[in-house]
């Protein structure tokens, strides 16, 4: 039961006896590794961001555009209906 405990613990921070030793070198490159997948997923994350943001802009612009053309047609239409033929 001490054994359990013992390896459950600290099981994995230590190396097993069956396991080799991580050198320096291969630490690093896990660690680096770690890093980089770190900053692609926040890269990933703020360029779906930005094209989120762009996207509901891009709506913006559409939704006033199409307000304005209403709006012209219909001053429009009452203009040409109130001149003389």
């Amino acid at each position: 039961l001490a054994k359990l405990k013992a390896s459950g613990s600290g099981g994995l921070l230590k190396p097993q006896p069956g396991e080799k030793k991580e050198t320096p070198q291969e630490r690093l490159k896990r660690i680096m590794n770690k890093q980089l997948n770190k900053q692609i997923k926040k890269d990933t994350a703020a360029e779906l961001a930005k094209k989120r943001e762009q996207e509901r802009q891009r709506q913006e612009k559409l939704a006033e555009t199409s307000r304005l053309s209403r709006y012209r047609r219909r001053s429009r239409s009452r203009s040409y209906s109130r001149s003389p033929p």
